[in-house]
C-alpha cells in the first residue's frame, strides 16, 4: 500500500517561508568581510593620522599678524614673558663688566734688566768724562737725553756724581738689587700702553693676568698701574726708595733715580698680550649666569591686543605665549574629550565622503590599491597644508589646489569637488581659521576643479590655476570686506582701522585695511597659480600613481610615429589600416553620444597587437 505525501497545513506553510534578511543584518554580515574590516582598518588609521598631525587634542591658535580683534584681547591665564631687550642689556652689561684675561710674559722686562747692567758696566769702567770713548759716551747719552741735559750745569760733574753713586758697589750687585726690586710689581704684573679689549668686551678699569705658562694661575690688576704712560712718577719714586735701602749716598739717591728712569722709560716694551679666546669664553659664561628678566602678564588684567588695531608680529607672539600657557594648564581630561571630538569629526567626514563612494564611485572601494592611494593623498594633503599655513606663508591653499586637481584627473570633478570640501574643512578648523578661510578655501578649489575638464595640452593647467587665482582673489576681497578682516598684514603705523563705507574725506579703497586685504587677495591668487603650474609638472606622476590617462597622455599614445603602432604598420599593414578605419568610425559614434571619444579612438588603435 503505497503512502502518499502528508498534506501541510497553512500554518506548516507559512512557517517554512523564510524572509530575506533585513538592512541591519546585511551591515552586519558586510562589516564581518576581511576586505571590508581592511577598509575601515585604513579609515582610522589614516583618520589618527591626520588627529595627530593636527594636534586635534588642543585647541588651535587662531591669531595671525594683521588680523583685527573685534574688542580687547585679555589674557586668559597668568604667565611670565622674557623681556628680551631688558635680558639682553643686562648680559651685555655682565660683558663689559667680566675681567679680561692678559697673559703677562716677563722675559724682555728681565733681560732690559740685563741690558741696565752692561751700559752701567761701560760707564763705570771709564776714569771720568773726559775719558769716555765714543761707544761709552752715547750710551751715556741714552742716559741723559736732550732735555735732561738741559737742566744739568756741568756734565762732567754729572758724569762724575754717577760714579761715585756706584762707588763701593763695583759688582752693581746692590744696583743691580734695586733696579729689580724696583721693577718687580712690573714683572709680576705685566706692563702695557693701552688696552686691547672694547668697552663692550670686559672692564676698562680691572684686568686678570698670569704668567705665560700657567693659564689658570690668575690674579687682578688695576689698569692704571701696568698702563706705561700712567706709572712713570711711581717708577720714579720706586727706583728712590729702592736706590736708598741699597745704600747709594743720599745726595746721589735722586740723580740716580733720575737716569736710570730715563734710561728705562723709552725701552719699557709691553710685556702682556690680550688672551682673547679665554676672554670671550669667560664674558659669555658671566652672560649666562645672567637670570632672564622676566614680565608677568595677569590674567583677567593685562591686555594683549586691543580693539580695532591689527595685530603684530610682536604680539602674536605673545598671543602664542598665552596659547601655549592655557594649554599647559589643560588637564588630560579636557584634552581627552577635545581629542575625541576631533576624532569624531574626522570620521564623520570619512563617513560623509564614504557614502558619497558607495553610490558613485565604487570602483574605488573594490580596488584596494585605489583606496589606499587616496586615502594617502588626502593625508599628505593636511600634513602639506597645515606646514604651508605658517603666519610667513599663509600657503596652505596650494596643496589644497593641487588635491582638488589630482582627483578630478583620476576621477571625476563630482568626487574632487566633495573630498576638497571635506578636507578643506579639516584644515580651516584644525587652523582656527573659521568659516571665512573655509570659503576661501573651497572657492580656490572649486574654481581649478570646475575648469579643470579634459586635459589636452601643457598649458590647460596653468590657465585653469590662473582662473582659480581670479575666483580665490574676488573671493577673499568679499569675504574679507564682509567678516571685516583685511585677513593679511597691515601697515603697522596706522591708526586704529575702521570701516567707514560712506566717509567722504577717505573712501574705503584708500584706507590701510583695502591695501593690505587687496594684497592678501593677490597673494591667495598668486598661490593658485603657482598650484597650476606645479600640477603641470606633477601631472605625469599623478597619472603613474592613479593608474590613469589624461587626454593628453592619449594623444601622445594616438600619435601615429608611436613606436607600437609604427611596427603594427611595418608588420600588419593590413591590421593597422583596419584599426585606423575603425578608431575613426568609434571615435565619431563616441562623440554623438556623448562618451570619450579620443578614448575609444587610442582603443581601437591598439585592439588588434595581440594579434
Amino acid at each position: 500500500m503505497s503512502a502518499g505525501s502528508q498534506k501541510r497545513t497553512r500554518s506548516d506553510r507559512v512557517a517554512s517561508v523564510t524572509l530575506p534578511p533585513g538592512r541591519v543584518a546585511r551591515t552586519r554580515y558586510y562589516l564581518q568581510q576581511p576586505d571590508v574590516l581592511v577598509r575601515l582598518g585604513l579609515c582610522v588609521l589614516a583618520a589618527l593620522a591626520m588627529w595627530l598631525i593636527t594636534g586635534a587634542w588642543t585647541p588651535a591658535f587662531p591669531y595671525r599678524t594683521g588680523y583685527v580683534p573685534p574688542r580687547d584681547v585679555v589674557a586668559r591665564v597668568e604667565f611670565s614673558v622674557e623681556d628680551a631687550a631688558r635680558t639682553e642689556a643686562l648680559r651685555q652689561q655682565a660683558r663689559s663688566e667680566t675681567l679680561t684675561l692678559y697673559e703677562n710674559r716677563s722675559q724682555p722686562l728681565t733681560q732690559l734688566q740685563q741690558a741696565l747692567k752692561d751700559k752701567v758696566f761701560l760707564l763705570t769702567a771709564a776714569e771720568s768724562y773726559d775719558a769716555l770713548e765714543a761707544p761709552a759716551k752715547t750710551v751715556w747719552r741714552e742716559f741723559l737725553p736732550e732735555t735732561l741735559r738741559a737742566e744739568m750745569s756741568d756734565e762732567a760733574v754729572v758724569f762724575q756724581d754717577f760714579k761715585d753713586a756706584l762707588q763701593r758697589d763695583t759688582q752693581l750687585e746692590s744696583f743691580q738689587r734695586a733696579v729689580h726690586n724696583a721693577l718687580t710689581d712690573w714683572e709680576r704684573d705685566g706692563i702695557l700702553k693701552s688696552l686691547s679689549h672694547g668697552p663692550n668686551e670686559g672692564n676698562q678699569s680691572v684686568i686678570l693676568v698670569h704668567p705665560a705658562d700657567a693659564e689658570n694661575t690668575t690674579h687682578r690688576v688695576e689698569v692704571k698701574d701696568v698702563r706705561i704712560p700712567e706709572f712713570d712718577a711711581k717708577l720714579n719714586s720706586r727706583l728712590v726708595e729702592e736706590f736708598r735701602k741699597e745704600g747709594v749716598p743720599e745726595q746721589h739717591v735722586d740723580l740716580m733715580a733720575k737716569l736710570v728712569f730715563h734710561w728705562l722709560k723709552p725701552r719699557l716694551e709691553p710685556t702682556l698680550t690680550y688672551n682673547e679666546s679665554a676672554s670671550r669664553r669667560m664674558a659669555e659664561e658671566a652672560a649666562a649666569r645672567v637670570n632672564p628678566v622676566m614680565t608677568t602678564t595677569y590674567a583677567g588684567q593685562t591686555k594683549l591686543a586691543l580693539a580695532g588695531q591689527p595685530l603684530t608680529a610682536k604680539q602674536v607672539a605673545n598671543l602664542y605665549r598665552e596659547h601655549r600657557a592655557v594649554l599647559a594648564n589643560m588637564s588630560y581630561a579636557q584634552m581627552l574629550v577635545r581629542g575625541l571630538a576631533d576624532f569624531g569629526m574626522f570620521i564623520a567626514m570619512y563617513v560623509l565622503c564614504g557614502v558619497y563612494i558607495w553610490f558613485n564611485e565604487r570602483r574605488l572601494l573594490t580596488d584596494m590599491r585605489r583606496f589606499a592611494t587616496l586615502l594617502g593623498t588626502v593625508v599628505a594633503t593636511v600634513t602639506l597644508a597645515q606646514f604651508a599655513s605658517d603666519d610667513q606663508w599663509r600657503a596652505e591653499l596650494v596643496p589644497l589646489i593641487l588635491f582638488g586637481m589630482t582627483i578630478a584627473v583620476a576621477y571625476r570633478r563630482e568626487l574632487a569637488l566633495v573630498l576638497s570640501a571635506a578636507v578643506s574643512l579639516v584644515v580651516a578648523i584644525s587652523l582656527g581659521q573659521g568659516l571665512a578661510e573655509f570659503v576661501i578655501l573651497v572657492s580656490a578649489v572649486a574654481g581649478a576643479v570646475l575648469l579643470l575638464g579634459r586635459i589636452r595640452n601643457r598649458t590647460k593647467l596653468i590657465y585653469v590655476g590662473a582662473f582659480a587665482g581670479l575666483v580665490v582673489t574676488l573671493t577673499t576681497i568679499g569675504v574679507g570686506t564682509v567678516v571685516g578682516q583685511p585677513l593679511g598684514l597691515m601697515k603697522m603705523d596706522t591708526a586704529p582701522v575702521t570701516i567707514e563705507l560712506g566717509n567722504t574725506e577717505q573712501t574705503f579703497w584708500q584706507t590701510s585695511f583695502a591695501t593690505s586685504l587687496l594684497a592678501m587677495s593677490a597673494w591667495n591668487g598668486g598661490c593658485a597659480l603657482v598650484a597650476g603650474i606645479l600640477m603641470t609638472g606633477l601631472l605625469p606622476f599623478v597619472e603613474r600613481l592613479f593608474d590613469v590617462q589624461t587626454d593628453l597622455s592619449l594623444l601622445e599614445m594616438s600619435d601615429a610615429a608611436h613606436p607600437l603602432l609604427q611596427e603594427l604598420a611595418r608588420r600588419a599593414p593590413g591590421t593597422y589600416n583596419h584599426s585606423i578605419n575603425v578608431a575613426s568610425i568609434a571615435e565619431a559614434a563616441a562623440d554623438s553620444i556623448g562618451a570619450n571619444g579620443l578614448l575609444v579612438r587610442v582603443g581601437a588603435y591598439f585592439h588588434d597587437i595581440g594579434k
